[in-house]
Formats: C-alpha cells, sequence, structure tokens
C-alpha cells in the first residue's frame, strides 16, 4: 500500500440517539491518524439487537445529519439502513472497500464495550482483514490487553489502535433515559439533535 493510500474511518452503531461521545471519537480519530473522512453507517437491522425496539432508520439519519452538519469531514451512509434483513459489518466494509477501492485504509471505530463482543461478529477475522480496528477505551485504567488473547486476533493485533477517551462514557440508552425523566441534555448531545428529539416527540413513549 503506497504512503498516497487514502485513509477513512468507518463509525457504526444504532446511533439512537447520536451524542456527543460519537463525535468525539470521530474528531480524534482524524486528528490522530489523519483520516481523510469519518463515514457514520447507522444500523438497519442490528442483529445483535434482535429483540430491542429500534427507533426507525430516517429519524436517526435525520438526527446524524443534523449532528454533523458543521464538519465537512463527517458523512452519513444509508447503506444499512437501505439494506434488507440483519445488518454486518463484514458485509458494509465489503461494499465500502468496492466504492473506495483496495488502495484506500479503512479503520473501524468502536467502543471497548463492542470490542469485548467482537469475536462473535459475522466473520470477525475477515473484518480485520479488510480493516483497522480503532478501540477507544472508557477509563485510563481500562486494559484490553486480555481481549487481545482471544485467538480471533491471532497474528492480527497490528490491526488493533487503541485510543484513551474518557469522554466517552455517555451512552444512547442513559441519554433516552435522560429524556424520559425530562433531565437536561446540556452537553450530551448537539442542541439540533435536541431540537428534533422535542419536535418529533422521541423517546417519550419508551
Amino acid at each position: 500500500m503506497s504512503g498516497n493510500s487514502r485513509k477513512i474511518g468507518i463509525l457504526g452503531g444504532t446511533f439512537d440517539p447520536v451524542h456527543i461521545a460519537h463525535l468525539v471519537m470521530a474528531e480524534r480519530a482524524i486528528l490522530d491518524l489523519e483520516l481523510e473522512k469519518v463515514i457514520f453507517v447507522p444500523t438497519g437491522a442490528p442483529w445483535m439487537k434482535a429483540n430491542t425496539n429500534i427507533t426507525p432508520g430516517l429519524h436517526r439519519i435525520n438526527m446524524l445529519r443534523l449532528a454533523l452538519s458543521d464538519n465537512p469531514l463527517f458523512e452519513v451512509s444509508t447503506l444499512e439502513t437501505n439494506r434488507f434483513g440483519p445488518s454486518y459489518t463484514i458485509d458494509t466494509l465489503e461494499l465500502i472497500r468496492k466504492e473506495y477501492g483496495d488502495q484506500t485504509r479503512m479503520y473501524f471505530l468502536m467502543g471497548s464495550d463492542a470490542l469485548y463482543r467482537f469475536a462473535d461478529w459475522k466473520k470477525p477475522r475477515e473484518v480485520l482483514d479488510l480493516s483497522y480496528l480503532v478501540v477507544f477505551t472508557r477509563a485510563v485504567t481500562e486494559n484490553i490487553a486480555n481481549i487481545l488473547l482471544h485467538p480471533v486476533f491471532e497474528k492480527r493485533k497490528d490491526k488493533i489502535i487503541e485510543k484513551n477517551s474518557v469522554n466517552i462514557a455517555i451512552s444512547s440508552s442513559a441519554i433516552r433515559d435522560m429524556i424520559r425523566n425530562n433531565s437536561p441534555l446540556e452537553g450530551k448531545v448537539p442542541d439540533k439533535v435536541v431540537e428534533y428529539i422535542i419536535e418529533e416527540r422521541l423517546y417519550t413513549d419508551e
């Protein structure tokens, strides 16, 4: 792979709703890894949350577009929300690889909680063949070394890039609880997204 290869980040998730920690993660990756951009990919039908009620894709996409509108290095992909059936990361990466070409280096961004479940993903070794995993730990003291002892990471540890971010502790489920409890969202969810949630009356009937 040449030194002129493109480098893009990919951040998947339900984004139900998108919050500040997602943006911090993407901004940190762009700065630290010198990425051309980060593509946010909201899941369509997440197989690991098959029994969970997910807000319709249109709302999640609209919230993402509002949250990302001020940063030209962020973009939203509808690859998964437009696809029927369960959403698998390997399928998405293969489609992005096809679009951007073999010379593009892909970095899949995730929180450390996702790394704990990574071995159960569909074709995890193939995911590592296609992309680097950029893992954001939740605290300075968190150590992912034990996770990397799993056989799925054998001979692929060079594909794991660990980043620390103390701001990553915000979760979408906690945000939804705050909305139901009428708690202020200042500093946790972009203002434009808060306005959209109020206007569309999201998360109030869960």
